[in-house]
């Protein structure tokens, strides 16, 4: 048992490592809006393509080893289980997610990271 926890660690240890390059792919890739690769030169369209592949390995290394991204969605009831609030904010209703920074992660089922999100405070 205690070499499985060590093994666990280690996991975790890594898989947090990479979640900052997985964060920093996600947001290279949103940043590029279609309009810009209309007008963009073959080797920017090539290199955002090239950024997307590997964002997208990356995803498909953490799914074959138990690693799940835990996306919530806007107007969604804030839980503290799976969510960091990081900012209060006007909205409709209060108390749900209004806006997502980072995503979250499970680890073969088991928080290693909470979404990082803003929430709809009450109206005063």
């Amino acid at each position: 048992q205690q070499v499985n926890e060590a093994r666990l660690f280690a996991v975790q240890s890594l898989t947090r490592d990479l979640l900052g390059i997985a964060d920093t792919l996600e947001s290279a890739v949103r940043s590029v809006k279609p309009a810009d690769l209309h007008d963009a030169s073959k080797s920017f369209k090539d290199l955002f393509e090239g950024v997307k592949m590997t964002e997208t390995n990356l995803h498909k290394v953490f799914s074959n080893h138990g690693l799940e991204r835990v996306t919530p969605l806007l107007g969604e009831k804030f839980d503290p289980d799976y969510h960091e609030s990081v900012f209060l904010m006007p909205g409709e209703v209060p108390g749900t997610i209004g806006e997502v920074r980072t995503v979250g992660y499970l680890l073969n089922g088991r928080l290693l990271r909470p979404s990082s999100v803003g929430v709809v405070m009450e109206n005063s």
